[in-house]
């Protein structure tokens, strides 16, 4: 199995809607039709005051291109990291795109990940609420263009249903907005990281891949998940820097799709750049993201789920194709 290809597992027919950590599986019938419920969202993430309700703070760092574009359209970049992840996955690739289109990039800590802060819940509704109070705040009230990979993915696409108005083009990298399993293998990573002692007893990046290696048993996995560890100082204890337990307990509801009205639909530009030897965008779900995303297009590159540690140079490329030239 590739490199966290766990994280992406086999799609999950749920008989019946789940409520789960502060969101909801959509679920189809026999006709493959999708519906709604009582629950599902309103299509708008605002609360009654008008304001993102629950928001956090996101984390983020801005990255200026080289030599600045010289037309009068600078839609900036946001780039939305996948589970475990943080800004700095794609912080290099960001910089490439910046450079290449001149334009300024922005790499982004979800909730409960990297420097951004942690809460007890985390489901798409309000992931995406984060990223609109990120854009209202910090980006002029867009547009922006959205690079999610990932858990980063499906946040933007929540937000593209609920305000597509904030995004002038989305690029959705390797996951569908369809449910997946949760396998065996994401659920050791969770468990070897939760039973890390944070005594003191281990407070080196090796010392930390030699534990989760003990239950994981995949070195590149291993190495990535310690990627999180913040390493003791005097008179401080070693720590995750991702809020472990509340992943752990969200993580059903994270590898769902929220409940969406019937009809609901965003016209936002949108590419899906996945890999052709991952299982996350397949022929079977494209009828679901066509029914949510009539804008779409498709684009593979010969890679498993992480597409831009596998294929760097023709990721960036498909990336600077599908934004710019800006008109």
């Amino acid at each position: 199995m590739s490199l966290m290809s766990a994280i992406a597992g086999r799609c999950l027919r749920p008989s019946a809607t789940q409520a789960v950590c502060g969101g909801h599986f959509f679920f189809r019938n026999r006709s493959s039709r999708f519906f709604g419920t009582a629950a599902a969202t309103n299509n708008s993430l605002l609360d009654g005051n008008g304001a993102y309700g629950g928001v956090v703070d996101l984390n983020y760092a801005v990255i200026h291109p080289s030599v600045p574009s010289s037309t009068e359209a600078h839609t900036p970049v946001l780039f939305l990291h996948g589970l475990f992840g943080s800004c700095n996955n794609l912080k290099f690739v960001a910089k490439a795109v910046g450079d290449e289109l001149g334009q300024t990039v922005a790499v982004v800590d979800m909730r409960n990940h990297g420097a951004s802060p942690h809460r007890d819940t985390m489901s798409y509704p309000q992931q995406a609420a984060d990223i609109a109070h990120l854009i209202a705040t910090q980006f002029d009230g867009g547009p922006v263009d959205i690079v999610g990979h990932s858990m980063g993915g499906k946040a933007a696409m929540m937000l593209a249903l609920n305000h597509s108005e904030l995004i002038r083009k989305l690029i959705v990298v390797d996951i569908a907005p369809v449910p997946y399993n949760v396998s065996q293998e994401i659920n050791g990573v969770l468990s070897a990281m939760q039973s890390l002692p944070l005594d003191g007893s281990i407070n080196t990046t090796a010392k930390v891949v030699e534990h989760l290696q003990a239950t994981i048993n995949n070195k590149p996995i291993s190495q990535f998940a310690a990627t999180n560890f913040v390493r003791g100082k005097k008179g401080t204890l070693p720590r995750w820097r991702l809020n472990i337990d509340v992943i752990a307990k969200c993580i059903s509801s994270m590898r769902g799709f929220p409940i969406v009205e019937k009809g609901i639909s965003s016209q936002v530009p949108t590419l899906f750049l996945h890999g052709s030897k991952s299982n996350y965008v397949i022929d079977e779900y494209k009828p679901i993201i066509a029914s949510f995303f009539p804008n779409h297009s498709y684009q593979s590159l010969e890679a498993g789920h992480w597409v831009h540690a596998e294929k760097k140079d023709e990721f960036i490329r498909e990336i600077v194709n599908y934004l710019g030239p800006q008109q």
